[in-house]
Order: structure tokens, then C-alpha cells, then sequence
């Protein structure tokens, strides 16, 4: 479990009220913490723009994975698989 889940583990545990605290650990409001993400945290925009940038078009791509059919298609693929040898644990006479 992350820290985030930790927290909240914790919170609920102990019935508390979840509290904001800056990166010091002191608590503080919910506007007080939206700003210091505004300020502190955001990433710039030509870099957002870089990372959401396509890597190709997703038709052009080769499909690696097969596509699975019905459940019925399943069941044969199953039939058809190689199965395990078995012996019986009796001498057969």
C-alpha cells in the first residue's frame, strides 16, 4: 500500500477528519494547498503537449495479440490443446 493509502487507512481506522499539510507537515487550508499545487507542482504546458504527442497511429501498429472469439471457440481450442499423458497408479492386467 502507498503512502496516500496508508493515510487514508489511518484516517478511517481512527475516525479523524483527513487534514492537508504542506511538504513541512504543517496543516493547511484547501485553498492554501490548491495553490502551493498551482505554484509548486503543475507541469508546464509544452511539456504536457510533448508527452500527450502520438507515437504512430494506432492502425498502422501490427497486432500482436490474437483476437479470442466466443466462448464456444474457446471450448474447441481447449479440445484440441495437447494434453497431458496420465498413467494409472494400477498395472493394468
Amino acid at each position: 500500500m502507498g503512502h496516500i493509502g496508508a493515510g487514508i487507512f489511518t484516517v478511517l481506522r481512527e475516525d479523524r477528519p483527513y487534514e492537508l499539510k504542506d511538504t513541512d507537515g504543517k496543516s493547511v487550508s484547501v485553498l492554501a494547498a490548491r495553490e502551493l499545487i498551482m505554484t509548486k507542482y503543475q507541469v508546464p504546458e509544452d511539456i504536457r503537449q510533448a508527452r500527450r504527442k502520438s507515437k504512430g497511429s494506432k492502425a498502422s501498429t501490427p497486432r500482436l495479440r490474437r483476437k479470442r472469439g466466443t466462448a464456444a471457440d474457446r471450448e474447441h481450442e481447449a479440445a484440441i490443446a495437447p494434453q497431458p499423458v496420465t498413467s494409472s497408479p494400477f498395472p493394468v492386467t
